[in-house]
């Protein structure tokens, strides 16, 4: 949810417990679509196991991520190269607002978490709970 408030992603709403619209579909709220986008998520990795897998972006910035992704990829007999950790040092954009390394975006997932949290206790407007735990 932290994203569309850099890039709307052709997401209408004014807050987060506002009324949302995305692409001619009416939610009650920015945390629906959240819900919404994730459940369409489960519904296509259930339906292809075979051929799909999930990856969360942020355990590859981690010291295991190597082993977390090449794990992954095992399914597809794939592995990643050599020079991964070298590749997550560098950003892959230039610009003023870009995260420069995996340290520095694992930090800023912290902070827009804890940020996401503290906004979405003060409303009392939370991610379906069955979505975080088949991601977790």
């Amino acid at each position: 949810m932290n994203s569309t408030e850099k890039n709307r992603y052709g997401l209408k709403f004014e807050s987060i417990d506002d009324m949302s619209e995305l692409r001619g579909t009416k939610y009650k709220n920015t945390v629906d679509v959240y819900n919404t986008y994730y459940n369409n998520y489960i519904n296509l990795l259930n339906k292809n196991p075979d051929n799909m897998i999930w990856v969360d972006y942020y355990k590859i910035l981690e010291t295991d991520g190597y082993e977390y992704l090449n794990q992954k990829l095992s399914k597809f007999k794939l592995s990643l190269i050599n020079s991964y950790q070298e590749i997550l040092n560098k950003s892959s954009k230039e610009g003023v607002d870009v995260v420069r390394n995996s340290e520095e975006a694992l930090q800023k997932r912290n902070h827009n978490y804890t940020a996401m949290k503290i906004r979405c206790d003060q409303l009392n407007l939370y991610p379906d709970t069955n979505i975080i735990n088949y991601f977790t």
